[in-house]
């Protein structure tokens, strides 16, 4: 694996372009050295607001950008709509794999807009997967014979797990999806839309079923996430690669840690 290279992926609608440019001046500030593959999913119906941004990328040094236009846009809208308010460019990332290149094992999803690269996170982003299909950040644990326990698929069916799951077991602004894994699952849309229906069965409802992107990825990889750091780090505080900036509404110490990704 080259070291010295990183890809990382992106999804908006046209809302959020402006603001992409700010986190690709981070990215190209703040990852010295890096060579940075930076993927950017859309519909393809804003191509000047796209052009613009790719005018911008060319400007940054050591950062290539690849424009990617999803099919079937459409579906990942209905996708959205079971999910509360995000649009569909936040589930691009579900069926990524079959737009990047079979060389790449391993992209970083970055929410676009709201996240900030500010540090090097070769610790994160290098981590070995143990065979999962994401790894992300700890969002929550579950208390089984006073231990801090992962979250499993069977937790979907059960009355007292179930929804903390739909909410989502970690926070989606920052994880790393294990492409090689991702080609060997072969997902589409139209399995998606299933899982979809069926957790809408399964609760009752249509509308504010999981909680947008993070809730559906909670529930479909359901035992299939490996945690960064656990079971050694069970901190909920600790979140160096997706800092989440509502830590100050409830801590006044500082963290004992650097961010590397502001959330």
């Amino acid at each position: 694996m080259n070291s010295e290279q990183i890809n990382i992926m992106t999804s908006s609608d046209e809302r959020l372009m402006p603001q992409i440019e700010v986190q690709l001046e981070a990215m190209t500030c703040n990852l010295p050295g890096k060579e940075i593959q930076f993927f950017f999913f859309h519909d393809g119906r804003n191509c000047e607001s796209v052009a613009r941004l790719q005018r911008f990328a060319e400007r940054c040094p050591h950062l290539h950008f690849f424009d990617i236009v999803v099919e079937q846009s459409d579906q990942f809208d209905i996708l959205s709509s079971y999910g509360g308010s995000w649009g569909g460019a936040a589930y691009y990332s579900l069926c990524a794999y079959q737009y990047l290149p079979s060389s790449i094992e391993r992209i970083m999803y970055l929410d676009a807009g709201d996240t900030l690269v500010v540090d090097n996170f070769d610790e994160y982003y290098f981590a070995d997967f143990h065979g999962r299909s994401l790894l992300v950040t700890p969002g929550c644990f579950k208390l089984v014979d006073d231990n801090l326990r992962l979250y499993n698929k069977d937790d979907l069916f059960n009355p007292i797990h179930g929804a903390r799951v739909l909410r989502g077991l970690f926070n989606s602004g920052s994880y790393v999806i294990n492409l090689e894994k991702s080609r060997i699952v072969g997902l589409t849309i139209e399995d998606c839309l299933e899982f979809a229906k069926a957790l809408c069965s399964l609760t009752g409802k249509d509308r504010n079923v999981y909680w947008g992107d993070q809730g559906l990825l909670s529930a479909l990889y359901a035992g299939d996430i490996y945690f960064y750091g656990y079971p050694e780090i069970k901190n909920l505080w600790h979140m160096p690669y997706n800092f989440c900036l509502w830590y100050f509404d409830r801590m006044i110490q500082k963290m004992d840690y650097k961010p590397c990704i502001l959330h």
